[in-house]
């Protein structure tokens, strides 16, 4: 038997069998990977390719059943960027905030969130301006490339609003 029938091919993930003669371990068994018909080495298989893999015990010519290991691929890593939003106001001052992960952790302190357009990399992980328009971004961490975000910075409203109050002479009496 082996401690699991599913193992990832990654080179690092392992199966561990155990083969018993008459309900006690014994030295002169041999695990034989039936795939290329080779001795596993230290009752352990680890391996980089995926696919199923047959493997029986042997001693004195006889053999067991054969015990079945499936190796998956690994999952590549991602990274994804994600923002707290995806409008602001084009004022200068408004702001959004960027994140990244890559499989989960929060990998943005070491990341480099670019504009996509002018090949411009953000000083820190947030982005403002005062030109309205779309910005699309990603982030590159190492050798992984994010995703890309799309964001719409709109004209302040707020600073085109004239507002004029003209007095009358009035007479009350």
């Amino acid at each position: 038997t082996g401690d699991k029938s599913e193992i990832v091919a990654d080179g690092i993930d392992k199966v561990v069998f155990t083969a018993l003669v008459n309900g006690k371990t014994n030295d002169a068994v041999q695990i034989i990977n039936l795939k290329n018909n080779t001795i596993v080495n230290n009752s352990t298989f680890t391996t980089t390719e995926a696919g199923d893999y047959l493997f029986k015990a042997v001693y004195n010519n006889k053999s067991s059943d054969a015990f079945k290991v499936t190796a998956t691929a690994p999952v590549a890593p991602t990274l994804l960027l994600s923002a707290d939003r995806n409008e602001l106001i084009a004022n200068g001052t408004d702001a959004i905030t960027f994140s990244a992960t890559l499989n989960g952790e929060d990998v943005t302190s070491q990341c480099t969130i670019t504009n996509v357009a002018t090949n411009e990399a953000l000083a820190g992980a947030t982005f403002a301006t005062e030109v309205a328009g779309e910005y699309t971004f990603l982030a590159q961490y190492g050798d992984y490339t994010s995703n890309i975000v799309l964001v719409s910075a709109y004209a302040d409203q707020q600073a085109q609003i004239s507002l004029t109050l003209k007095a009358s002479k009035m007479r009350i009496k």
